[in-house]
């Protein structure tokens, strides 16, 4: 009746996300569901596989695991709404079948995604895009509607076998020009479809294509609220860390949470020097590249840095053509590297390195997020560098390098109060350049500097790794000689002695050569408190000096 044929369409479509009947909906998707459970691996292809049916799927910026649930979601949220707008449809319009066909990536294959059917025969596919009327209504872009078939017409490719149907129409899902699949519909009764069920058809297409653009809008928008999140975490993390290997293990710990490496580097370089490190490293194949310095090459670090632009190109890699820092230290076994340089106000600093063992693990998405993350790591490691040298500045003597008299001091007693705990020896020298007054009233104070320094690099030189060397003031300097008895601690005072006799500086007036003597005291032989223990080498000194000076002499 002509006269239906308007409240059918406004029903159809004011239906088809109403909520009447949803409960009953949800409960006859489960029980449909029910009858195809698969395994867990096969569940999870079929989400991915329907995801990118749907043109869901892009390069993930997180985990596979939330991308698989939010995937999962969407895809469902699909089923629901393409078998409520099929039901109705099948309900209205007295259909044996209606399904819902869309092509695979490669558009070589089509898949049925949703159908309400009255037949137990329906066929899954993957099914000829060329094959049968479906392949005919592609073919030529348009709607066909075929009627008066005879029973047993074998040109329904969804069926197992021949189908019963008498009249059908397919028309393509057409997105932005692509057609992407195909709304099939067909009755058993001799009753062939209207040009109004035609166009009604045509509407519910493209009812098909904003459900789908719903989802796809959905899922780019918590995709991308998700990497703000991980950004976002990532820039307090990197800002609460103040140190050069916090803020190293914050920004490794931020790009885990947007791709999964299996091997990860960050590099520095030094534009002076021209010289790259391998400061950090992650991942047990590069464990023994943590470390390695290597010139200015043209690895794909060294030339990240050059170009302040990532590599490689697309992020594949083979080893055998492709050289990460040096063609000795090779990364093995990757399929996916990206190299993004570290900037900051237009200078790189180094490079962050991540690789995978999976291929096409850094497509644009995925690298255009790891560029966020670069940039902010870049800034907080040169603010950990400033910090660094705020640091240094606050406690190390600007002319030789060495701790000053505060930050000696507070060594002194945090090292002293751990010699008490645990019964070690702690061992001072203090030391006095000999007749350092002359030097600078004979040779000038610029003289007495270049001494004063190079007394500081002797004392750094002979020291242990575990000792630390302090200017106190003038010509004085000391040494703390952690777990170092007196004997010890008199043998490293004279062979700083020595090397001092034996340096010889070349000023306008000649030669010159210097004396030093020295005052050793050790805890607990000859002090109980750091006080106590600092006078006691300074009475050594005195007595060396006493005694003919250029000597060294124990508390």
């Amino acid at each position: 009746d002509p006269t239906l044929a308007p409240w059918i369409v406004r029903s159809v479509f004011t239906g088809v996300f109403a909520s009447a009947s949803f409960a009953f909906t949800r409960v006859e998707i489960a029980r449909v569901r029910a009858k195809g459970l698969r395994s867990l691996a096969e569940e999870r292809a079929r989400v991915q596989e329907e995801s990118r049916f749907f043109r869901l799927a892009a390069p993930a910026t997180r985990s596979e695991g939330d991308e698989e649930r939010l995937f999962q979601s969407s895809v469902e949220e699909l089923h629901h709404s393409l078998y409520h707008l099929l039901r109705l449809l099948h309900q209205t319009l007295e259909l044996h079948t209606a399904a819902i066909l869309m092509f695979d990536e490669a558009k070589s294959k089509l898949r049925m995604v949703e159908s309400v059917s009255d037949s137990d025969d329906l066929a899954e596919g993957p099914f000829s895009p060329s094959e049968g009327a479906v392949g005919a209504a592609l073919k030529r872009g348009e709607a066909m509607n075929l009627r008066n078939l005879k029973p047993g017409y074998g040109g329904l490719v969804y069926y197992n076998g021949p189908a019963l149907c008498r009249a059908f129409v397919a028309t393509p899902i057409v997105d932005r020009g692509e057609i992407v699949g195909v709304l099939c519909a067909d009755r058993i009764v001799d009753r062939p479809f209207t040009d109004r069920e035609q166009a009604l058809l045509e509407e519910a297409t493209r009812q098909v294509l904003r459900a789908l653009e719903n989802e796809r809008v959905f899922v780019q928008l918590e995709r991308s609220k998700r990497e703000q999140t991980v950004l976002y975490k990532a820039s307090q993390a990197l800002g609460a860390a103040l140190d050069r290997d916090a803020v190293m293990k914050a920004g490794l710990e931020a790009a885990r949470e947007i791709v999964r490496y299996d091997v990860a580097a960050i590099t520095s370089f030094d534009p002076e020097q021209k010289k790259h490190r391998v400061e950090r490293v992650e991942g047990e194949s590069i464990a023994s590249l943590e470390g390695l310095e290597f010139k200015d090459n043209h690895s794909l670090a060294a030339m990240a840095v050059k170009n302040r632009h990532f590599l490689p190109y697309r992020g594949e890699y083979d080893a055998r053509s492709q050289v990460v820092f040096t063609k000795r230290a090779r990364i093995e076994g990757m399929s996916s590297l990206l190299v993004l340089p570290l900037v900051v106000r237009e200078d790189a600093i180094g490079t962050l390195v991540l690789g995978s063992r999976e291929p096409q693990k850094f497509p644009e998405a995925v690298r255009q997020t790891l560029q966020v993350l670069a940039n902010q790591l870049s800034v907080s490691l040169a603010n950990a560098a400033a910090v660094s040298r705020l640091e240094e500045m606050a406690t190390t003597d600007g002319l030789t390098g060495c701790l000053n008299k505060r930050a000696f001091l507070e060594e002194l007693e945090k090292r002293m109060r751990s010699a008490e705990r645990f019964g070690r020896k702690l061992s001072l020298i203090i030391t006095d350049i000999d007749h350092f007054k002359s030097v600078n009233d004979t040779y000038g104070h610029a003289t007495g500097d270049v001494v004063i320094r190079e007394l500081g690099h002797v004392l750094k030189r002979v020291k242990r790794e575990t000792d630390i060397v302090a200017r106190f003031g003038g010509e004085e300097f000391c040494v703390l000689c952690e777990e170092t008895d007196t004997e010890g601690a008199f043998q490293l005072a004279e062979r700083a002695r020595h090397e001092l006799n034996a340096t010889v500086f070349n000023t306008e007036l000649g030669e010159l050569r210097v004396g030093l003597s020295l005052g050793v005291a050790t805890f607990p032989e000859h002090a109980a408190h750091p006080q106590a223990l600092f006078e006691a080498a300074d009475r050594a000194l005195y007595q060396a000096k006493n005694s003919g000076r250029n000597q060294t002499c124990v508390a």
